[in-house]
Formats: structure tokens, C-alpha cells, sequence
């Protein structure tokens, strides 16, 4: 079933090409990666989303300008922020792009297979200091607008040995709540299609 899609496809493919000289042809014949991306952005294209700039803020200063602006802010999510992996950095940017729910099927919108995406991309795991600043540069009306449920910042996961979330591997997740929350980010779990998938593209 699979090869007979396969090659269903392949043909659709090939009579659906656009019209392109012997030159043109050869070009991506020589260069099979640039030919690959143009698929990717074809096939499975990326959203950007803009730039972050860092500035110096700690922990403290992060959760004070958050509850300024009314995010709610869990002591979970605080003690996250304060694990070894968020690492205070100045005026360094960071291009966000972010990878459609909706472009996998519902049994394989897993990490694993978001990652590898992404990796094929071209992009990059963010930092998780960058949690924070998402939250801020997006709003739920922002979110709505935009045609998503949440974001999620594909940072490398954080993990806690003990208590209610042991276990478990969180990265920061931006809802249309006003919060600044975690998610589930085990490499099979089945994630919601309405979810925008946080990247950095260091191209940028």
C-alpha cells in the first residue's frame, strides 16, 4: 500500500512540474541539496515568526516583568526557569521559526518526528532562556489570530527527578491562557495539531 502510494505520488509529482529549461534542470541535478530544500519548503514549509533579542534579564528579573504584565507564572514554572539549562545572555538574536501541527498525520505529531523535520530544516533546538520572552512576544488574541491553540519553544527538554512532574521532560509553552506554562515533551508522545512548533534558524 505504502509503495503504491509512493509511486502515485512520485507521478503526481513529475506531471505537476513546472517548466523549467535544460539549464535549470541540470542545476538541481548538480546541487541535489538545494533540491531537497525546495522540496522541504514545498512540501513542508516553515513559518517565521521574528526575532528575539536577549538583554541581560535574570531569573528574578524575568518572573517580575512577566507578573507586571499579568502572566500567571506556576512555581513549577519558576523553579524551571531556574534550572542549569537557562543560561542568562546579552544582545545575541535569535530568528524563530516555527513548524506547523497540521502537517503531521495525528500518530506521527510526535517530538521525535518534529525534531527531525526541523533538523532537516536546517534548524536548531532554541535556548531555553528564551521561554520567557516568547510568552511576552505573543498574546492569546495573538495566538487566535494566528490559527493556534499554543506554542511550544522546542528547547531542550527539562527534567526533574522527583514530585508531581518527575519524569517527565518539559519545555516552556506559550497558551492562549495568560500564563507561561510547561509541556510533555516525551519523544512518542502524540501532541494537538492546533500546537506551532518553536524553532531558531541560526542561517539567520
Amino acid at each position: 500500500m505504502i509503495i503504491d502510494q509512493f509511486r502515485d505520488f512520485s507521478a503526481r509529482v513529475i506531471q505537476n512540474l513546472p517548466d523549467m529549461d535544460s539549464r535549470q534542470m541540470q542545476a538541481f541535478i548538480d546541487n541535489p541539496k538545494r533540491l531537497k530544500k525546495v522540496l522541504l519548503e514545498a512540501f513542508c514549509p516553515v513559518v517565521r515568526i521574528g526575532k528575539i533579542t536577549t538583554n541581560n534579564r535574570s531569573v528574578k528579573k524575568c518572573i517580575a516583568d512577566l507578573k507586571q504584565r499579568d502572566f500567571y507564572i506556576s512555581e513549577f514554572v519558576g523553579d524551571m526557569l531556574q534550572n542549569k539549562k537557562f543560561v542568562v545572555t546579552n544582545g545575541i538574536t535569535y530568528e524563530l521559526v516555527l513548524i506547523k501541527g497540521d502537517e503531521f498525520t495525528d500518530r506521527t505529531r510526535t517530538p521525535r518526528n518534529i525534531r527531525k523535520l526541523a533538523s532537516a530544516h536546517g534548524l536548531l533546538a532554541p535556548p531555553v532562556g528564551l521561554g520567557p520572552y516568547l510568552r511576552e512576544m505573543f498574546s492569546g488574541e495573538d495566538l487566535k489570530k494566528m490559527g493556534f491553540l499554543e506554542l511550544v519553544l522546542m528547547h531542550e527538554p527539562v527534567t526533574f527527578s522527583s514530585g508531581i512532574f518527575g519524569g517527565l521532560y518539559h519545555v516552556f509553552d506559550v497558551s492562549g491562557d495568560h500564563e507561561l506554562k510547561t509541556c510533555d515533551c516525551r519523544l512518542d508522545v502524540e501532541l494537538d495539531c492546533k500546537i506551532g512548533f518553536v524553532f531558531w534558524d541560526p542561517a539567520k
